[in-house]
């Protein structure tokens, strides 16, 4: 309601909040309008993920030797000094004489004493 007990008209809505109805309204310009701003919003996601992706291959080259390619960008874990969990998890340990018990030893160890 106005001041004078008058309803309020959805153009007077829209003109108190900067929005124009009507015929002077621009359709296809505002259209444009809003599928450039979703180009920047996509260029701007696309430049985020790139800056993240750099950030990670960063963190992964302070742990590994070698830096890392872009299929092994994620952090690998190490169950001892030096020795990537992957390479336990191939070991052969169900089998009490199997030749793999050997290096299992030898990575509990650098576990326990390379620390």
């Amino acid at each position: 309601m106005t001041e004078s007990g008058e309803p309020v008209t959805d153009n007077q809505v829209a003109s108190n909040l900067g929005i124009r109805i009507g015929s002077s309204c621009d359709v296809p310009k505002t259209f444009k309008e809003l599928q450039e701003k979703r180009k920047d919003q996509s260029v701007e996601a696309a430049e985020r993920r790139r800056e993240e992706r750099e950030t990670v291959e960063q963190q992964a080259s302070l742990i590994h030797d070698s830096p890392p390619t872009p299929s092994r960008i994620t952090l690998i874990m190490q169950i001892a000094p030096g020795v990537d969990a992957a390479v336990w998890q191939r070991l052969k340990l169900g089998d009490p004489n199997s030749a793999d018990w050997v290096t299992a030893i030898d990575i509990l160890a650098a576990r326990i004493h390379d620390r």
